[in-house]
């Protein structure tokens, strides 16, 4: 498999957290992507015991589907609408099944940030564009799936090692 990522910052146990990936971009092909991201982070972070209070971040997105006209919910906003002390947050730069549009290489690119809701405060990291998180699956067949399905799975399999990869980072 590939290349474990190192634990790079260490969350407060005892404070409730949330994850929340944002794609603002639409990069991301199926809301139901996203929701599988954050809920493989929130399953790997509880069974880890690096978490032990996990909001669910099906509620995060249903609060920032409260946004005002098209203005963007700020993190700490989104962490306090679900009470939560903390926000896992992740934008994503890319998610795509071929960068060439020809090969089969599925990537995603994730930029981690760690939200304090009280202080409105980023925790981690220094970089205020985030923490990349860089996913690349070794492509089992030599070309790219043909039926919907195919590129469905193929799609969930990123978004879970995404989600598994930034729960690691922590």
């Amino acid at each position: 498999g590939p290349a474990k990522t190192q634990r790079v910052y260490e969350l407060d146990a005892k404070k409730s957290m949330v994850v929340f990936i944002d794609d603002r971009a639409n990069v991301v092909p199926r809301r139901a992507l996203r929701v599988t991201m954050a809920e493989q982070a929130e399953k790997t972070l509880l069974k880890e015991r690096v978490a032990t209070d996990m909001i669910s971040a099906q509620s995060a997105m249903a609060a920032v589907g409260q946004e005002r006209q098209g203005k963007p919910m700020p993190i700490a906003e989104i962490g306090t609408a679900v009470r939560a002390d903390l926000v896992i947050y992740a934008t994503v730069d890319y998610f795509t099944l071929s960068r060439d549009g020809q090969s089969f290489n599925p990537s995603t690119l994730l930029r981690v940030k760690v939200v304090d809701t009280s202080t409105d405060k980023r925790l981690w990291p220094e970089d205020p564009r985030g923490y990349p998180v860089e996913v690349r699956l070794d492509a089992k067949t030599a070309a790219m799936p043909t039926s919907t399905s195919g590129r469905y799975k193929a799609e969930d399999e990123l978004a879970v090692q995404a989600g598994l990869e930034v729960a690691r980072l922590f």
